[in-house]
């Protein structure tokens, strides 16, 4: 019998023993299942490999086969035609392995046709490529159909292998189990032994250290998982084979497609057809070891079939020995921005000027295609030389110099130069540039301005030809002056002497017939006169001198003047005439009344010159009112020969006549109406006519007037008839005589008329043949006044006349010198007082004006006699403007009359302009000279006031009193406004005497 502690000790031994015994016993069943599981789950694994493989295989012929098309190359056809064979062989070890499973045999059954229908559509596709080309064999791969078919045999392998994953997670599971218990009997039977025991522990501790490595792997896993799903852009781990192991979120929504569907595909199932043999190129060189990584800008493939650029990374990730485990990609969206840049491709392309981006080493790196088009050079052309070998020697100094200012940082804009084309020629550029300094880029755009430039040359040659032109016919203007200039100085010589001989006759006694005789020279030469008057006037409105001034008139006044103006040769005709204004026109108007009288003149004048019997009519009507505009329309009708229709509107031009040819019964010079109506449209009017042969003419001209400031609209009702005063009897010339007169005048013709005209007058005459003789006869003699003619032999009267007035600066006196001239063209009368004389005649001399002229200068000291201050029969002094004291001036020739008040009207503006000046410029002497000159032509006019006032002036500027001369002078623009406004109503009817202008 054993002990208790005997029983004690082998109790636990005993029952180490049975747990170790039952240990044994469920162990060994253990591992008899576990084996059988095992070989279960071999076959299950190796079905699997098998499944992978023969997918393999299938991806295989489907990439050779695309690789083929895209490629044409033969060597992508190695792996399809590897995989065609081992297709078949893996097939039949799949349908032997799964001969006793149920489940698995009909879903291999399936897959056959699928894949045979593959094969087919493989073979074909290549014999399609290898025989008829790559377009048909991409046709065919665009149907997709081989795509369709490889998608269907991987869902049909991916199910089959869903269902052996799921038998080796149950066998994975019972196998845990029995470990378990396995594990549980192992612990209770090594209880009894300390080995056993300290085995457990070890095991145990190694256990926990396994476990804490897989939760750190889990936890590692589980942060780049999460890093990888989360990242903003694509990121993708491949196989070496190209499919797809690892996607992110990014990657999935950027393509379309789920985690699972990608993971059941390769690169090449998703990029674009274009790009996928450049990405063949680039996975076999990295997985042969040419590379470790790439980048790369290619097409992926949506789900929905649109196509998305990317920038793809990728690098290759090998194991310890250096075989390649797998290639990490990361994938980032670009199409915003390569649509950007497609846009800006497009405009760089389409744009008409010349877009380029140059190095600062002096080359292009891009030009657009304008650059072709507009020079000729090719694209590889204007690449492969420096730019600056395109511009024109002579510009190639500043386009360097521009181009490294460029270079250094500074804008460019409006630079021009000039390129060669590929003809030869050059082409005008105007260049603007920007440059990228960090990346040594200059940004420039050139535009063609060639057919400008030329175009400016052209203008610049045009304005040259048309101011050549310009001048040329401003020369032809000035030949034109001087031509009627000469032809005036020439014909009114001799006419002085024509008309003053006859003059003088005439005061002669004599009988009727050799009256009648003196009376026809002296009408033939005023009609002749009146001819040059027409061509002169003429020329001044095509030069475009004549300007129209404005002042108040009065209509009916100025109607009835001309009325009273032609009324003798109306009655010697044995005409009717009269005039008539309508109520309605307003009695004051502001207007050019000097052109108003000189049309209504000439068109009446016409009406009497071709009226035969009846009766001729001036009329005035009121046309429709515009606020301050009134408009009126002058009419002048007769009861003449009238006017053919077919020559209404020729009658206006120059020199045209209704008469023509040598039988005309009519004269005149065809003047008049073409001055007519150049005067009417300078005023802003129109003139028309209406006229029948045998009926009459009726001559309209309407004229847009102002009505006078305060003027209404009934102001021209009830106007009383008015009767013109006539003028006084002449007056002998008394107050001339004894002047002792200086004449220059190197015609004896009019030499010998004008000092009769001084015998007449009482004068005492010097006469000399030149302006040398007139010169030494000053300073010799004392004369009151000296008449100078311009044109003379030896010195003229202008070199006289300033040789006078460089003797009297020292001197201190002053020798009154008035111009006698041939010479009446604008201008002239401004030219003599400049040249420092006082007066101006105009040839042929009268004897009224020159007697107004010695009058007024040729006072003792330097100043007119009482007697020509203005004085009357009575001693009355005129105090304004008086018809009266010109016509006594005059000798009440109207000829004279209207050349004193037209010379005062035109040299009174000027004069006094040129007192003002002086006395601005505080030049004491000009003041006196000016008042001086002024004072005599108011004489003339018997304007009492005007005269007195300059008289004052005169002595104020003599004595240097310049705040005195300022207080004198102010009243003078005043009392000449008044003074203008009278005497202008005059001056056109006083000039009619010249009628007969047709």
């Amino acid at each position: 019998m054993k002990s208790p502690l005997a029983w004690k000790v082998a109790a636990p031994f005993l029952v180490v023993g049975g747990i170790s015994l039952a240990l044994g016993v469920f162990g060994y069943r253990g591992v008899a299942g576990a084996s059988r599981e095992a070989k279960r789950t071999g076959g299950a694994l190796a079905s699997l490999r098998r499944f992978s493989d023969f997918l393999n295989l299938i991806v295989d012929v489907e990439t050779g086969k695309r690789g083929y098309v895209v490629t044409g190359e033969v060597s992508f056809l190695e792996p399809y035609e590897r995989a065609l064979p081992r297709i078949g062989s893996l097939f039949e070890e799949l349908r032997r392995s799964s001969e006793d499973d149920p489940e698995m045999r009909p879903r291999l059954a399936g897959l056959r046709p699928v894949v045979d229908d593959l094969l087919e559509v493989a073979r074909a596709t290549v014999e399609a490529r290898r025989d008829a080309g790559f377009e048909t064999a991409r046709a065919m791969v665009a149907t997709s159909r081989g795509k369709a078919l490889t998608d269907e045999i991987r869902r049909r392998i991916a199910d089959m292998v869903a269902l052996g994953t799921e038998r080796l997670g149950r066998h994975a599971a019972a196998e845990t189990a029995s470990e378990r218990i396995l594990g549980a009997l192992t612990i209770c039977g090594t209880v009894a032994n300390l080995g056993i025991l300290t085995a457990a522990f070890l095991i145990l501790r190694q256990a926990r250290a396994r476990r804490e490595a897989e939760r750190r792997l889990r936890r590692s896993e589980v942060q780049f998982r999460g890093a990888f799903d989360a990242a903003a852009i694509g990121m993708a781990i491949l196989s070496p084979e190209g499919r797809w192991l690892m996607v992110n979120r990014a990657f999935c929504q950027f393509l379309g497609y789920t985690d699972a569907e990608l993971r059941g595909m390769t690169y090449r199932d998703v990029t674009h057809p274009d790009d996928l043999y450049t990405d063949l190129l680039s996975m076999r060189s990295l997985l042969a070891g040419g590379i470790s990584s790439f980048q790369a800008e290619k097409r992926y493939i949506r789900k929905d079939g649109s196509v998305v650029w990317v920038v793809l990374r990728s690098s290759l990730v090998r194991d310890a020995q250096g075989r390649p485990l797998h290639i990490v990609s990361q994938i980032e969206d670009i199409t915003s921005r390569k649509q950007a840049e497609d846009e800006r491709g497009k405009f760089f392309r389409v744009s008409l000027d010349l877009l380029c981006v140059a190095g600062t080493d002096g080359y292009f790196r891009m030009v657009n295609p304008a650059w072709q088009a507009t020079l000729g050079h090719s694209t590889a052309e204007l690449l492969a030389s420096p730019f600056l070998d395109l511009v024109h020697p002579d510009d190639a100094e500043k386009t360097r110099e521009q181009f490294d200012r460029v270079a250094a940082g500074e804008p460019m804009l409006g630079f021009e130069n000039r390129c060669r084309a590929r003809d030869g020629s050059y082409r005008d550029l105007s260049w603007s540039s920007v440059v990228d300094v960090q990346r040594g880029l200059i940004y420039s755009a050139a535009h063609d301005i060639t057919e400008k430039k030329r175009a400016d040359r052209e203008r610049e040659a045009t304005l040259a030809a048309l101011a050549v032109a310009r001048d040329e016919a401003m020369a032809a203007t000035r030949a034109k002056g001087d031509f009627l200039a000469n032809m005036s100085h020439e014909i009114r010589t001799p006419m002085n002497g024509v008309v003053g001989m006859a003059e003088l006759l005439l005061d002669t006694p004599m009988d009727d017939v050799q009256r009648s005789y003196a009376q026809t020279i002296r009408s033939s030469g005023e009609a002749l006169l009146t001819i040059i008057d027409d061509i002169l006037d003429l020329s001044k409105i095509e030069a475009g001198k004549l300007t129209i001034e404005e002042a108040g008139l009065d209509l009916r006044s100025l109607m009835e003047e001309v009325v009273r103006l032609l009324a003798p040769r109306a009655r010697r005709k044995g005409l009717e005439l009269r005039c008539r204004v309508a109520p309605d026109v307003p009695g004051r108007l502001v207007g050019d009344s000097v052109r108003i009288r000189q049309v209504l003149t000439n068109l009446a004048g016409n009406a009497v010159k071709f009226t035969e019997r009846g009766s001729i009519s001036l009329e005035a009507e009121a046309l429709s009112d515009a606020g301050d505009l009134a408009g009126v329309r002058l009419l002048v009708r007769d009861t003449g020969i009238g006017i053919p229709e077919d020559r209404h509107r020729d009658i206006f031009d120059s020199f045209t006549q209704v008469e023509g040819g040598a039988s005309r019964k009519y004269g005149g010079t065809g003047l008049g109406l073409a001055i007519c109506r150049s005067l009417v449209e300078l005023m802003g009017g129109a003139i028309g006519l209406e006229s029948r042969p045998g009926e009459g003419s009726l001559f309209r001209f309407d004229l847009p007037l102002r009505r006078a400031r305060g003027e209404s609209e009934d102001a021209g009702r009830g106007h009383a008839p008015h009767r013109p005063c006539q003028p006084p009897a002449p007056e002998p010339s008394r107050r001339t005589a004894a002047l002792r007169i200086l004449l220059a005048e190197d015609n004896e013709v009019n030499r010998r008329v004008v000092s009769a005209m001084l015998d007449r007058l009482g004068c005492k005459v010097h006469a000399v043949g030149n302006g040398r003789e007139a010169v030494e006869a000053s300073e010799n003699g004392r004369y009151d006044v000296a008449l100078m003619d311009i044109q003379m032999p030896e010195m003229d009267g202008l070199a006289a006349t300033a040789a006078i007035r460089g003797r009297e600066r020292v001197s201190g006196r002053h020798l009154p010198i008035i111009a006698l001239t041939a010479h009446a063209m604008q201008g002239d009368r401004e030219h003599c007082l400049e040249g420092g004389m006082d007066g101006y005649l105009s040839k042929p001399i009268r004897l009224g004006p020159l007697r107004d002229a010695l009058l007024a200068w040729g006072g003792r000291d330097e100043e007119p006699p009482a007697a020509a201050a203005g004085a009357d029969r009575d001693g009355a002094p005129y105090r304004s403007f008086s018809v009266e004291a010109v016509g006594e001036s005059c000798g009440d020739d109207p000829e004279l009359i209207r050349e004193v008040i037209g010379l005062m009207l035109e040299d009174v503006p000027a004069q006094l302009r040129r007192l003002e000046a002086g006395i601005v410029g505080g030049a004491p002497q000009e003041v006196a000279r000016g008042s001086h000159h002024l004072k005599g032509s108011f004489m003339a006019v018997g304007a009492a006031d005007l005269s007195e006032a300059c008289r004052g002036l005169e002595t104020l500027a003599r004595r240097g009193e310049l705040d005195s001369i300022r207080e004198a002078y102010r009243p003078l623009p005043e009392l000449w406004s008044r003074l203008e406004g009278e005497a202008a109503r005059y001056l056109e009817s006083l000039d009619a005497v010249h009628a007969g202008r047709a």
